[in-house]
């Protein structure tokens, strides 16, 4: 399996747990850390995107930054960014 896809499924993983221990004693805290999370997701779907099929770094800055800027010029992906 692929780094971006590894990388792509642990974060789901992640929000899916803090989801399911949502309750209002904890509330903020969950909330934080599923935005945290999607912001991670979104940013691991652009690289994705950005990659092509081809093997990268999840969490090279520099890429990330390129593939978000890659997503700008997709309309159909405009929404991401």
């Amino acid at each position: 399996m692929m780094q971006i896809d590894s990388a792509i499924l642990a974060t789901d993983k992640v929000i899916c747990k803090n989801i399911s221990r949502f309750d209002d004693s904890e509330r903020g805290l969950l909330s934080q850390n599923i935005l945290a999370q999607l912001r991670n997701f979104v940013e691991y779907i652009a690289d994705k995107v950005y990659a092509n099929g081809s093997e990268l770094d999840p969490n090279n800055y520099a890429l990330n930054v390129e593939a978000l800027k890659h997503l700008q010029t997709r309309g159909d992906l405009r929404f991401l960014y």
